[in-house]
């Protein structure tokens, strides 16, 4: 049996559901008039184009938690954030790493690296930001 501890498996979920929110937009009919059409009847590479701009987005918010301090890290959360079709996922992803961090806070009693404390400052500040939006 795998033995995975829980800071592994907090890493994981978040991850997982963004791939499958990918996978489920990759395979979603097209917006618009297209109903009942074939998949890919407004152009051959519609579907992989909007799939392939959706994970740009999706990285660029993974990278602006892994690096707060980012002159851009704001910009890709909201810009993902603000979206009412991923509003969700983003603020679900954003409070997963927010408790986790949180959760190091607490079981190092504050004594932690600044880099988990910046990404604590970060996520809040993130989280309210497109929640006022």
């Amino acid at each position: 049996m795998i033995y995975m501890n829980k800071l592994t498996l907090r890493r994981l979920v978040p991850l997982f559901s963004v791939a499958c929110f990918v996978v489920a937009a990759f395979f979603a009919p097209a917006a618009g008039g297209n109903e009942g059409a074939m998949p890919g009847a407004g152009g051959p590479y519609e579907h992989e184009d909007e799939a392939l701009r959706l994970g740009r987005k999706v990285l660029a918010v993974r990278a602006a938690i892994r690096n707060p301090r980012d002159p851009t890290a704001m910009e890709a959360i909201m810009d993902l954030g603000t979206d009412s079709r991923y509003y969700v996922m983003v603020r679900g992803w954003l409070m997963m790493q927010l408790q986790g961090d949180m959760s190091i806070l607490d079981a190092n009693q504050g004594e932690v690296r600044p880099e988990i404390r910046a990404r604590v400052e970060f996520l809040n500040k993130a989280i309210r930001a497109i929640d006022l939006e």
